[in-house]
C-alpha cells in the first residue's frame, strides 16, 4: 500500500490509527533500508555499524511518528483531511535526508574532510541559500540536509573533497639533482 492509499484507508476508517502507525513504521524502515544500501553500494557492503547508524536515524523518525499519531488521536477532525497527506509526505522525504546523512558519514569514513552544499532543483529556503554561500567548509560544520526551514522538502546535496599534503616533484635545475617541496593540493 503506498502512502496515499494508507492515508485514505485511515480517513475512511478501514484501518485503525494503530494499524496506520505500524504501516508507517514499516514504510519508513523500507525506505531507510534502501537508502542504506544505496550509500554503501548494495546490501553486501553494509556493515553492522551501518545498520546501527540507520537504526539510530530511524529511531528519531519513529519518535516523530509517535507524536504525529498522538496528534491525530487528540484531534482527528483536524488531521483526517488533506493535512494528513502533507505531513505523511514529510516522512517519505525524510528518507532523502537520511540518505544524505548516511552519505556524509560514509564520506567522513573515507577520509573526506571538506564539504559544500549544492542547491538542488527547488525553491530554496533562506537557510539553504546561506549554507550554500559558505562554499567549502570542514566536513560536518554545515547544517544537515533537512535541518533547515524547508525541513524534509530540502533538495540540496553535499559535495565532498579531501585536502591532502603531497610531495610535489620539481625537475632538476642548476646542478640540483632533485627538489621536493610540500604542496597543499585540493582534489
Amino acid at each position: 500500500m503506498n502512502l496515499e492509499e494508507l492515508a485514505q484507508a485511515l480517513k475512511d476508517g478501514r484501518i485503525s490509527l494503530t494499524e496506520w502507525q505500524a504501516a508507517m513504521r514499516d514504510y519508513l524502515r523500507q525506505q531507510y533500508t534502501v537508502a542504506t544500501m544505496l550509500v554503501n553500494g548494495g546490501a553486501d557492503h553494509v556493515t553492522s555499524s551501518d545498520w546501527g547508524y540507520m537504526g539510530s536515524l530511524l529511531k528519531k523518525q519513529y519518535a516523530y511518528l509517535d507524536n504525529f499519531a498522538n496528534d491525530i488521536a487528540n484531534n482527528p477532525k483536524a488531521w483526517l483531511t488533506g493535512r494528513l497527506d502533507v505531513r505523511m509526505n514529510m516522512y517519505k522525504e525524510s528518507a532523502y535526508a537520511a540518505y544524505e546523512d548516511m552519505n556524509r558519514r560514509e564520506m567522513t569514513n573515507a577520509g573526506m574532510d571538506e564539504e559544500r552544499r549544492v542547491l538542488g532543483e527547488a525553491d530554496h529556503c533562506p537557510d539553504c541559500l546561506m549554507e550554500a554561500a559558505q562554499g567549502w567548509q570542514p566536513i560536518g560544520t554545515l547544517a544537515d540536509i533537512g535541518d533547515s526551514v524547508c525541513t524534509t522538502n530540502c533538495k540540496c546535496t553535499f559535495e565532498y573533497r579531501k585536502t591532502t599534503v603531497d610531495m610535489l616533484f620539481a625537475p632538476a635545475q642548476n646542478n640540483v639533482d632533485m627538489l621536493f617541496a610540500p604542496a597543499i593540493t585540493k582534489g
